[in-house]
C-alpha cells in the first residue's frame, strides 16, 4: 500500500507529466474543452477570493525616475518625487599639455523623459531643488521615502505633456557658482565621498497644486541619456580646447517617493499602513492595481482542494484569466506585464535565500523550477481581449498537494517602482468579467 508521501510525489509527477503529454489540449488551448478525452475533466467555476493590499516598494536604484502629478477617480491624487545623486567614475579633468590651463565654461544638465502618465494635454511646472541631506548607502529606500532639500528651487521649467513626448529630451543651463564649485573640486582631483558631502543631488519636484490634473513623467536614467555636463576649457599657449566632464545619473544613488490621497476614493483611508488589506465587499467587488504606489491584488483559490472528492487528482493544465473591468482602461493606460507574488498570511512576499541573498518567490514560468526564482513568469496585456492569461499549471498542483505552503498571491505589474500605471479588476465571482480559474485534471482511483 502506497504511504502518503509516495502518493502526494506520484501525484506530482503525474501533474507535470500530463502537462507535456496532452500536446493535443496545449494547441487547441483553453478555449475549447475536449469533451472526448477519456478521464480529462474540467472546470471553470474554482472560487477566487480577491481583496487590494498596499505592498511594499523598494524604490531603490529604481529604473525610472518619477515627478508629477494626477488625478485618478478611482484611485485618487497620485503626487511623484524624485531625489537623486549625480556623480562620475573619477573626479579628475582631462589635461593633455602638463603647462596648459583649466578654466570653467559653463554648466548642463541633460534630462531625457522615456514615461509619461496622465493628462498629457496640460502643462506643467516642475522645479529642481539641491538635497541638503545624504542619500545614504546603506538604506532601503521605499516609495513612502524622502530626504530633505533646500525649498527655494535651483531651477524652475514649465512643459506641456505633449511637447515632452514629440521631443524627450530637455535641457536645462544651472547656476555657475555650482558649475564653478564642481570645477574646482574636479579639478583638484577631490574624493566622491568628500563630492558628496558638499554636492548631495536634487530633488525633482512637481510645482501643481492639490488636486490639479496633470501628468507623471519618468526620467530615463541610462548614461547616455541623462547626464550632468561640466564644460570647460583647457588652454595653451597655441589653443584653446573645448571638453566636456560627466556626471551621470546611472552611477549615483536615487529613488522616487510616490504617493496618494485615496480618501475620496472606494478604497478611502483603509490602506494607511504597508501590508494592509480591504476586501471587495468594501470596494463595489472591485480590486486595484497599481505600480509606483504598491497597490497589489490578492487572490487565493479555497476551494481548490474540492477537487479531491472526486479521488486522486492530476492537474494537466491551469489557466489563470485576469480580465480588465470594462472601460477601465479608456483614460489610464494598464501594466504591459503583471508578476504573481507568493505571499503569506501577512500579505509579505516571501523569500528564497541563496548565497545569503534573499529572493522574491514569483511564480516560474512553466518547465523551470517552480522553486526557483530565475524565471518568473511575465504575463503580457492582450489588447484585443483585454485580458492577462497566465499558465500556472506546475504551482496549481504543488499548492494542490501541498508542496507549495503559501495559501495567496500578489498579482503586481513587473514594474513596481518605476511607472504609475493602473488596473482595476473586477472580483465579483457572478459577473462575466471577473477572474477566472481554467482547469484540466486527470482523476485516479
Amino acid at each position: 500500500m502506497l504511504t502518503r508521501i509516495h502518493m502526494r510525489f506520484m501525484l506530482i509527477l503525474m501533474g507535470l507529466l500530463g502537462v507535456f503529454a496532452c500536446e493535443e489540449s496545449r494547441e487547441i488551448g483553453f478555449g475549447l474543452i475536449p469533451r472526448d478525452e477519456v478521464g480529462v475533466f474540467f472546470t471553470d467555476t474554482l472560487s477566487i477570493e480577491a481583496s487590494t493590499v498596499l505592498g511594499y516598494v523598494n524604490s531603490t536604484n529604481t529604473s525610472t525616475m518619477l515627478a508629477g502629478r494626477y488625478k485618478d477617480t478611482q484611485l485618487g491624487d497620485i503626487t511623484a518625487k524624485s531625489y537623486f545623486q549625480l556623480v562620475a567614475d573619477t573626479l579628475s579633468l582631462l589635461k593633455l599639455t602638463e603647462t596648459s590651463t583649466l578654466s570653467y565654461d559653463s554648466l548642463v544638465l541633460n534630462l531625457n523623459f522615456n514615461y509619461l502618465y496622465g493628462n498629457i494635454a496640460a502643462s506643467q511646472t516642475f522645479s529642481l531643488h539641491e538635497l541638503t541631506e545624504d542619500i545614504q548607502n546603506e538604506v532601503i529606500y521605499t516609495n513612502q521615502s524622502s530626504v530633505a532639500y533646500n525649498p527655494t528651487p535651483a531651477y524652475t521649467f514649465t512643459v506641456k505633456g505633449e511637447d515632452l513626448r514629440a521631443s524627450p529630451a530637455y535641457r536645462i543651463r544651472l547656476s555657475d557658482v555650482l558649475g564653478q564649485q564642481l570645477f574646482n573640486a574636479a579639478e583638484s582631483n577631490q574624493s566622491r565621498a568628500d563630492f558628496l558631502n558638499s554636492f548631495k543631488g536634487y530633488a525633482l519636484v512637481s510645482q501643481a497644486t492639490e488636486g490639479e490634473d496633470v501628468f507623471v513623467v519618468g526620467l530615463n536614467t541610462s548614461a547616455i541619456a541623462s547626464r550632468m555636463n561640466l564644460h570647460y576649457s583647457e588652454i595653451s599657449s597655441t589653443s584653446t580646447t573645448n571638453r566636456i566632464f560627466g556626471f551621470f545619473l546611472s552611477i549615483g544613488r536615487r529613488f522616487n517617493q510616490v504617493v496618494s490621497d485615496r480618501s475620496s476614493t472606494l478604497l478611502g483611508n483603509s490602506l494607511g499602513n504597508t501590508y494592509d488589506e480591504v476586501g471587495i465587499t468594501d470596494t463595489d467587488s472591485l480590486c486595484f492595481v497599481q505600480s509606483g504606489v504598491g497597490l497589489q491584488s490578492k487572490i487565493t483559490f479555497p476551494y481548490l482542494q474540492s477537487l479531491s472528492s472526486q479521488g486522486n487528482i492530476a492537474i494537466n493544465r491551469a489557466e489563470l484569466i485576469i480580465k480588465v473591468a470594462p472601460g477601465s482602461t479608456e483614460e489610464f493606460d494598464e501594466p504591459q506585464g503583471l508578476i504573481l507574488y507568493e505571499s503569506d498570511e501577512s500579505n509579505q512576499v516571501l523569500k528564497t535565500n541563496v548565497n545569503q541573498t534573499d529572493f522574491d518567490l514569483i511564480v516560474q514560468q512553466e518547465g523551470r523550477n517552480p522553486f526557483g526564482f530565475e524565471a518568473p513568469l511575465v504575463i503580457s496585456y492582450n489588447e484585443r481581449s483585454e485580458e492577462y492569461r497566465a499558465d500556472i499549471t506546475t504551482y496549481l498542483q504543488l499548492l494542490y498537494t501541498g508542496a507549495k505552503s503559501n495559501k495567496s498571491l500578489l498579482i503586481s505589474p513587473t514594474e513596481l517602482s518605476a511607472r504609475v500605471n493602473r488596473l482595476i479588476l473586477n472580483a465579483q465571482k457572478s459577473s462575466p468579467f471577473s477572474m477566472k480559474l481554467r482547469v484540466f485534471y486527470s482523476v485516479f482511483n
